[in-house]
């Protein structure tokens, strides 16, 4: 998760995120969790050691165009302006 909050660090953080929680949960297809079966899996299937499975595998996802967070900067833009930080 370290290397994940990482990532994202560049994304900004919100309060009370539900990306988080989704980021954690079982079923979402790019959670923790899915990613790591996948990884497995192909790892499993195809003999490669999991290390060059899960570097390709992150290759492919960084070529995707925001496969990940959509309309995220919208978010943040909410909640700083619910916090008022320009006020501080």
């Amino acid at each position: 998760m370290g290397i994940v909050n990482c990532a994202n660090e560049q994304y900004g953080y919100v309060d009370n995120d539900d990306f988080i929680e989704r980021h954690l949960a079982k079923d979402w297809d790019l959670g923790v969790y899915q990613t790591t079966l996948s990884v497995l899996k192909e790892a499993k299937e195809t003999g490669q050691p999991t290390s060059k499975v899960a570097i390709k595998q992150a290759t492919d996802m960084s070529m995707e165009l925001h496969p990940v967070f959509g309309h995220r900067s919208l978010k943040i833009i909410q909640s700083l302006v619910k916090d008022n930080w320009f006020k501080n």
